[in-house]
């Protein structure tokens, strides 16, 4: 279902928090390499579309149900999440890095 889904995605995304936290920590000054960019995008693509299928179902409901608190968190979180991707990809230069 999509709630299992949303869940699962969840669970893997904060492995992968946890697993990129300690690689910062190991490897201070060093970039994540590109297959971490990636997986990150793709969370946050995940988490895009999961807020924008609950959008078009709730319209105007979403930002004022039982849930509005926890919906109000979840939209914040996501469009800080897009911002950041898109600052990341318009601050890198022309080689990648």
């Amino acid at each position: 279902s999509f709630t299992a889904a949303c869940v699962t995605c969840i669970g893997f995304n904060a492995v992968f928090i946890a697993y990129t936290t300690d690689f910062e920590m190991r490897h201070l000054g060093v970039p994540p390499s590109f297959a971490m960019a990636v997986i990150e995008f793709c969370f946050m693509a995940f988490y895009t579309i999961e807020l924008i299928l609950k959008l078009l179902v709730h319209r105007a409901y979403f930002f004022c149900n039982s849930d509005m608190s926890w919906n109000i968190i979840d939209f914040l979180l996501v469009a800080f999440s897009v911002m950041d991707v898109a600052v990341m990809f318009a601050t890198q230069d022309g080689d990648g890095s």
